[in-house]
């Protein structure tokens, strides 16, 4: 969990390659998540 936290604090500052990476693995890897971001358009894919 510390790490999350770690990226969205990183995120805010500007740097997104960790969270980019985060997301980007998750829709690889993981249904639930996947089909969320299938149905919400303004999630990158």
């Amino acid at each position: 969990m510390s790490r999350i936290v770690a990226m969205e604090e990183a995120a805010n500052r500007g740097d997104l390659a960790d969270l980019q990476w985060f997301w980007h693995h998750m829709l690889q890897t993981d249904v639930t998540v996947a089909s969320a971001a299938a149905k919400r358009p303004s999630i990158p894919r």
